[in-house]
């Protein structure tokens, strides 16, 4: 929505209640993570007691003679001081707001492999949910051997089972012979199709957006939580 969260405060203030507004933030709508959520609330591994999630990639490493296939793409992204919070993991945070509703950070570590770069590319983050779960992040988009895009795997540990997120499959582990596999090219283009889809339904029933302004407020204070924890400025 905005850099900081004191300018999304400022500009929900100035908007009030004469526009309505949604921020396009997809990840929750990608069909595997929407899987997870409607899993998870189903209750299908009972109550949640620790999750998981591992992100991979090696967007931002600095091969030699190479020039990294984040930057490539986003060479403006070299000069950023807030860097795979701000620009990767946010979207994750959602997610996972979406599947384990609201959380507050405990701890966070950021680290930078890229020497190059201002901001970090590395993170390691511990979060609690409001029910009590714990959730860590593990994040590191200049790992070599990992291909350019980002992969992901989420563990939901619950008390009764638990379901595994890995690529392209997910799986419950008491039935691991019953595998949902997903089309990680086609679900890309689902996220925009299903936040488009949300946007478009809340406009014709008058519902509030799934990720309206108040709804991705929360995510952006998550974001800047973990670079406070961290002792990063905002």
């Amino acid at each position: 929505m905005t850099p900081t969260v004191a300018e999304a405060e400022a500009l929900i203030a100035d908007v009030g209640e004469r526009v309505r507004f949604m921020v396009h933030e997809n990840y929750r709508f990608r069909p595997h993570y929407a899987e997870l959520a409607r899993r998870i609330h189903a209750g299908e591994v009972g109550r949640l007691r620790h999750a998981r999630l591992t992100v991979r990639s090696s967007s931002l490493l600095d091969y030699p003679g190479k020039v990294p296939f984040l930057l490539g793409r986003q060479p403006y992204l070299a000069d950023f001081k807030r860097l795979l919070v701000f620009e990767v993991l946010i979207h994750h945070l959602d997610a996972l707001r979406s599947i384990l509703g609201e959380m507050t950070v405990a701890t966070a570590r950021l680290d930078r492999m890229n020497r190059d770069l201002k901001g970090e590319d590395v993170a390691l983050v511990q979060l609690e949910s409001a029910d009590g779960a714990l959730v860590q992040i593990d994040a590191n988009i200049s790992a070599p051997g990992h291909p350019p895009l980002p992969t992901d795997r989420l563990e939901l540990l619950g008390e009764t089972d638990t379901l595994i997120y890995d690529r392209d499959r997910i799986t419950l582990l008491s039935q691991p012979d019953n595998v949902s596999l997903h089309d990680l090219t086609a679900n890309y283009q689902a996220c925009f199709t299903g936040a488009i889809t949300d946007f478009v339904e809340g406009l014709r029933s008058g519902e509030s957006f799934r990720t309206d302004r108040l709804d991705n407020l929360r995510t952006l204070r998550l974001m800047e939580d973990i670079y406070r924890t961290a002792g990063v400025a905002i």
